[in-house]
């Protein structure tokens, strides 16, 4: 069980990685109209509030 729960840590840990990758290089610039930013567009999107 434990490496289980460990390799999906690391798909979520690597998939952060790249949606974070993606923002840096302007994929989801269609998305962001007014004030919005990185933070904002995750809120909406997943309802996760900092």
């Amino acid at each position: 069980m434990a490496s289980n729960n460990s390799k999906d840590f690391k798909w979520r840990h690597f998939k952060g990685f790249e949606i974070m990758r993606m923002f840096k290089k302007g994929q989801f610039n269609i998305w962001m109209y007014g004030n919005r930013n990185e933070v904002s567009f995750i809120n909406q999107l997943f309802h996760i509030y900092f």
